[in-house]
């Protein structure tokens, strides 16, 4: 139990006060669903109950467990004492967890955001098995990234079982993260939940159909007479299909590339901080373009605009695509030397790239303004000084244009 402890320890946003430090095992919740807050501090001694009548108006207190962990750090075995409290919302919206005073250290405030649980979920509360799937978005745009969040809610008598991943033809599948475990409550009865999310990318416009998302699982029946463990009895539920309508891309948006993404950001680091370079002396310099939303092979190749003045040496390009357990993260840099070829000064113009904000549903303009250097003559006598120290050039991630 203590090594579940510190894995959620280590995996959720954490707010410390002078050794106490307190956090919630997830930000986001639906309403019925149960939350744990920790306490932890190192050292081995119990962390005692603090006063939590302040959260009696967002919160039904249901249990407490005092817990310990040991983890080895450079060499020497580390103890940590975890309070572990399991908290149901009593109410949708932004929930706020105050100060609480643990053995007179103050932790700091945590906020929950609470969702309202589904109206029409699928399968049946009652039901041994039944599932929730829901999607960010049922009208995307081609390409734009869809969240698709799958819910299987089980009996504590669920032997094992198989959850299939959701498919669709005409879309990217990508699973997204790690499995989320909690406890919830639907039509009177405690289920465990196991939520996972995926990333749905349409690739045509048109209608897209994601069939049914299928358990297929076991579980025991202990009720009958001298029967010690029970029989065993296959249960199943499935989602219903959903259709979701791709939008094209829109017509204002231009003929560049398309990027539907809920931010766009580049920015170009390297520039030396003096301002100032030699004939003939190398300047490297990256660009990188980041994107929320977008896998890093969906963005334009980095490229610099002509400079004149200068030679301009680009080096290969390096993708790396990321999630944070909700949305893709990609991103493109690369690395180019830039060789002024005589004094005077150098201007490097503005950088920018256009995409479509999907949240506001419109074109905007990420930029990097354009900077000038001023490049002096070649020393003749002797080895050419170091170079100027680097800083990086910020950019403005979304403008509009």
């Amino acid at each position: 139990m203590s090594g579940c402890l510190l894995l959620a320890l280590l995996f959720s946003a954490t707010a410390a006060a002078s050794g106490v430090t307190a956090s919630l095992d997830r930000h986001h919740a639906t309403l019925g669903d149960t939350v744990t807050l920790n306490l932890s501090r190192d050292g081995g001694d119990a962390i005692p109950m603090p006063d939590l009548s302040a959260l009696g108006k967002d919160f039904q207190v249901l249990g407490q467990f005092n817990g310990s962990s040991e983890l080895e750090e450079n060499g020497r075995i580390q103890s940590r004492s975890v309070l572990s409290i399991t908290l149901r919302p009593l109410h949708a919206g932004t929930l706020q967890i105050p100060a609480l005073d643990v053995g007179g250290q103050q932790t700091k405030p945590l906020t929950l955001q609470v969702a309202d649980a589904p109206k029409q979920g699928v399968g049946h509360a009652g039901d041994p098995a039944f599932l929730e799937v829901t999607v960010s978005s049922q009208t995307p745009y081609v390409g734009q990234q869809v969240a698709l969040d799958v819910k299987l809610y089980y009996v504590a008598s669920m032997l094992d079982g198989n959850l299939s991943p959701p498919s669709a033809d005409g879309a990217q599948v990508q699973t997204l993260g790690r499995d989320q475990r909690y406890q919830a409550q639907r039509g009177g009865r405690m289920y465990g939940v196991i939520e996972r999310h995926y990333a749905i990318i349409p690739q045509h416009a048109g209608t897209l159909q994601i069939p049914p998302v299928v358990f297929r699982g076991r579980t025991v029946d202990s009720s009958g007479m001298g029967d010690f463990f029970g029989t065993a009895h296959a249960v199943g539920a499935e989602s219903k299909t959903l259709t979701l309508n791709v939008t094209p891309r829109p017509a204002s948006s231009g003929k560049g590339p398309w990027l539907p993404a809920k931010q766009v950001e580049i920015n170009l680091s390297g520039l030396p901080a003096s301002g100032t370079v030699q004939v003939g002396e190398p300047v490297t310099v990256t660009l990188q373009e980041g994107a929320t939303g977008l896998p890093a092979e969906m963005l334009p190749e980095p490229t610099l605009p002509a400079i004149s003045g200068a030679d301009v040496y680009p080096d290969q390009t390096q993708d790396v695509s990321r999630n944070n357990g909700q949305w893709i993260t990609g991103s493109r840099s690369r690395s180019f030397a830039i060789v002024p070829n005589r004094a005077g000064t150098l201007q490097i113009p503005a950088i920018t790239l256009r995409w479509w904000n999907v949240d506001a549903d419109r074109e905007e303009t990420a930029t990097i303004p354009a900077h000038s250097l001023t490049v002096t003559a070649a020393s003749g006598n002797g080895a050419a000084p170091p170079s100027a120290p680097r800083a990086p050039v910020a950019a403005a991630s979304a403008g509009t244009p």
